[in-house]
C-alpha cells in the first residue's frame, strides 16, 4: 500500500510514523518545509518530497507515475480547504484532519466528479483513532454474522447528525473559576444550541 501524508508538523509526523511501521506501507511524506522532512528522512519505508501542496500540479509532481492508495491531509485549519482541494487531483480516497474554517462540503460536488471518498474534518484523537475503532468493531460484528443490521445515520435525541457550518463554542476553563476560551466546533442539523453550566 502506498499512503501520501501532506504536512509533516507534530501531528503530520506522528501519523507518517504509525504508518511506517506498518508492514509493506510505502509512505510519501509532502510537505514544503525541507527541516520537517529531514526528521523523517533515515524512517524505513518513508519517502519524503518537498513541495508545497498548493501549487498546481506539485502533489501529482512529487508523487511521481506510481498513484497512491490513500491520502491524509494534515496540515494547519487554514490551509486545509485548498489542500483538500488539490488533494482530490489524486483521484484517491482522502482522510483530512483539519478543522477548516470554510464549509468543506462545498467540495462534495467535485470529490463525486473525482471519484473520491473524502472522510472530513476528522481529526485524529478523536477522529481517526474513532475510525480505527469503528472498522474493527464493524469487523468484529461482521465475523459474527451481524454487519448491516446495527448500521445507520448517526441520530441524537432525535435529530440527525448532519454537519452545519463552523460555529464557535465557548468553553469555560480554569481552576479559580470560569476562564472562557473559544473553541470552533460544527452544530447538528435542526438541533438548537444550550447553555451548559459551569461545574464547580
Amino acid at each position: 500500500m502506498r499512503i501520501a501524508v501532506i504536512g509533516t508538523g507534530l501531528i503530520g509526523q506522528h501519523i507518517v510514523q504509525l504508518l511506517a511501521a506498518q508492514r509493506e506501507t510505502e509512505v510519501v511524506a509532502i510537505d514544503r518545509d525541507t527541516q520537517r522532512l529531514a526528521a523523517l528522512a533515515e524512517v524505513e519505508n518513508v519517502v519524503t518530497q518537498a513541495a508545497d501542496a498548493l501549487q498546481p500540479g506539485a502533489l501529482q509532481a512529487a508523487l511521481g507515475e506510481r498513484p497512491v492508495d490513500a491520502v491524509i491531509t494534515a496540515v494547519p485549519g487554514h490551509l486545509g480547504y485548498r489542500t483538500l482541494e488539490a488533494a482530490l487531483a489524486l483521484k484517491a480516497p482522502i482522510v483530512d484532519i483539519a478543522f477548516m474554517p470554510e464549509a468543506p462540503w462545498t467540495l462534495d460536488e467535485p470529490a463525486k466528479a473525482a471519484g473520491v471518498p473524502v472522510v472530513l474534518d476528522c481529526g485524529l484523537a478523536p477522529g481517526l483513532s474513532n475510525l480505527c475503532a469503528g472498522h474493527g468493531v464493524a469487523q468484529l460484528l461482521a465475523d459474527q454474522g451481524l454487519g448491516d443490521d446495527v448500521v445507520g445515520e448517526p441520530v441524537l435525541d432525535g435529530h440527525r447528525c448532519v454537519p452545519t457550518a463552523p460555529q464557535t463554542l465557548d468553553v469555560a476553563v480554569g481552576q479559580g473559576g470560569p476562564g472562557l476560551q473559544q473553541w470552533p466546533t460544527r452544530g447538528i442539523e435542526d438541533r438548537p444550541s444550550q447553555d451548559i453550566p459551569w461545574l464547580e
